[in-house]
Order: structure tokens, then sequence, then C-alpha cells
């Protein structure tokens, strides 16, 4: 009788664990949509400000047009100055990343 509760609470532990793998599955696999969701809103981003930085935008005016904070936009659009004349925005969202 003993080894039959034994077997039953192994059992038991085991379904807990892989119910709480599962979670963190999930978890994790919402955190990556979050992040990919995020990086890609950034690339949008820069790619916008490297056509407004080629057409001779102040930070201001991709700013306004981005309806975004200039304090926002610095980063990025300082990147993007840097990042000239190549404007890759792999490597500008990168250097941001750092």
């Amino acid at each position: 009788m003993c080894e039959a509760v034994e077997k039953y609470a192994q059992e038991v532990a085991e379904e807990r664990e892989k119910k709480a793998e599962k979670r963190g599955e999930k978890r994790g696999e919402k955190r990556g949509e979050k992040r990919g969701i995020s990086r890609g809103e950034i690339l949008k981003i820069i790619k916008i400000t490297v056509k407004k930085v080629q057409k001779g935008y102040t930070m201001e005016a991709v700013a306004e047009d981005l309806e975004e904070s200039v304090d926002t936009l610095r980063p990025i659009y300082e990147a993007v100055e840097k990042a000239a004349p190549d404007y890759d925005a792999e490597k500008i969202y990168e250097s941001l990343d750092k």
C-alpha cells in the first residue's frame, strides 16, 4: 500500500512539473512575441527616420511627423546620423541595443 501511495505522489509531482513547464513556455513565448513586436516597431521608426534624415529633416521635425517626443526620438535620430552614409537599419538597431 505504501508503494502505491509513493507512486501516486510521484505521478502528481510529475504532472505539476509538466504544467509548470508549460506555463513557463507560454510566458517565454509571450515575452518573445512582445520583444519581436517592439523590435519591429523600432526598426520601422529607424527606417522612417533614415528617410527623413536623408531629406534633411531636423530631429524636431521628424519627432513631430512621428508624433513622438524629441526625447524619445533623440537616441534613434543620433544613431541614424552616426550611421551615415550606410543607414543600415539593423546595425542602427543593434547600436541602440548596446
